[in-house]
């Protein structure tokens, strides 16, 4: 599936949110970006362990972790943070933690 190693995305949303502009532009990056490296879509309202586990602040929330989700490496937390989110930015993000890991440059 991926050709990246140990990365996974947790992504935190709700159903008011999947309704909100921002929240169907995530949704939809998301949904792309899942076809390229494992993505777990999380409900804040439903899925109490992993939310207690990696604490978003707000939603939509993107933190990208190890497959295992216990090594966060970076989060993008809210509606500013992810203004102007794109399939290839958040690509970008996952092959500069993929050389990170690899011991490469970023």
């Amino acid at each position: 599936m991926s050709n990246y190693q140990n990365i996974g995305i947790a992504y935190f949303t709700n159903k008011a949110m999947e309704i909100e502009p921002i929240g169907k532009i995530v949704e939809g990056v998301m949904t792309t970006v899942a076809n390229r490296v494992p993505v777990r879509k999380v409900d804040i309202n439903s899925e109490v362990t992993i939310v207690e586990k990696l604490k978003p602040q707000n939603v939509p929330c993107i933190i990208f972790t190890n497959n295992a989700g216990d090594l966060e490496h970076m989060r993008l937390d809210g509606g500013i943070q992810l203004q102007g989110i794109t399939v290839e930015k958040i690509m970008e993000t996952v092959a500069a933690i993929d050389r990170f890991n690899r011991g490469e440059k970023v």
